[in-house]
């Protein structure tokens, strides 16, 4: 369960490196739009989203929110199994001191 924990952390780590970068990158790209001479800030944002280093940013978030969410969930499940395994265990030794 220990591992399970290290690489739910480690993806959840990625997942939001990566949407912060997101903020960086698009900060970037209007700052690269507004040199080329469009002062509009609606048009940089613009250009910003559309430009094929935002879009690859996202691809990769995508690909780090579902591996996180995927960690998450098998991490969920162990401590599901856990729960299960402890109510069993109780419910056998009740059923031996009823006996």
């Amino acid at each position: 369960m220990n591992e399970k924990a290290k690489e739910y952390a480690k993806a959840e780590a990625e997942r939001v490196y990566l949407s912060e970068l997101r903020k960086s990158t698009k900060a970037e790209l209007m700052k690269e739009a507004e040199l080329d001479g469009i002062t509009a800030a609606n048009a940089q944002e613009r250009n910003a989203y559309a430009h094929p280093r935002y879009i690859s940013l996202l691809e990769r978030l995508r690909k780090a929110t579902e591996t996180a969410t995927l960690y998450r969930l098998e991490f969920k499940m162990k401590e599901w199994e856990i729960e299960v395994w402890r109510t069993k265990t109780s419910l056998q030794k009740a059923e031996m001191n009823l006996r």
